[in-house]
Order: C-alpha cells, then structure tokens, then sequence
C-alpha cells in the first residue's frame, strides 16, 4: 500500500487474530508466524482494504550459516566452519575440505 496501515493476519483453521500491527507506507514482512494457512487483510488510512486469502507462511531452512575455505597468511585453508546465526558468537569447527580452497561460492534452498 502506498499510506500507512494496519496489517490483521488470521489464522483460517479457527479465524482467530494471529497478528496485528501498525506499519508505514510500503512493502510489509510479517515475522513469526505459526504454521498454517492465513488471510492477511491491510486497512490503510484512508480506510482502502486490501485482502489475501489461502496464504501460507515462509519456511527458512535454519539458523545456520557454513563457511569453507580461506586465504590466510598467504596460502589457501581446506577448512570448514559453521556459526549460529541467531547468536553472537564465534565460527565453530566443522571439518575439512579435501584439498584446500579458496574463493568457493555458495547456494540455498530458500
């Protein structure tokens, strides 16, 4: 919507409110929701009504992100690490690539 409103999601397997938030003008992202169907209903300002029905929440893959390979020190690591996305912690050992890389790429599910 282009003005500010009022984002209502409700849960269609017994139509109660799931969320209910104020937003400005623009794109809306609804976060953490429960799983099931949905109808997610928009009520801008200037009272214009904009409806969704038979939505179904996004599932991300995880919480984790994997690194692999390194150049350090002027040679290229065959190591493998994973750190927890959520926290504000440190990389974590993982294992090993079979020869040492440099420079890899990555792909998701999502």
């Amino acid at each position: 919507m282009n003005e500010s409103a009022r984002i209502l999601v409700l849960k269609e397997s017994d139509w109660s409110i799931e969320s209910n938030v104020e937003r400005s003008a623009g794109d809306y992202e609804v976060e953490n929701l429960v799983s099931g169907t949905k109808t997610i209903v928009a009520i801008g300002d200037s009272s214009e009504i904009v409806g969704y029905g038979d939505v179904s929440p996004i599932s991300y893959g995880g919480d984790r992100g994997v690194f692999a390979g390194s150049y350090y020190g002027g040679s290229s690591l065959n190591i493998i690490d994973y750190i927890t996305i959520s926290s504000l912690g440190n990389t974590s050992y993982f294992g090993d690539l079979t020869i040492s890389r440099r420079g890899l790429s990555a792909t998701s599910n999502v």
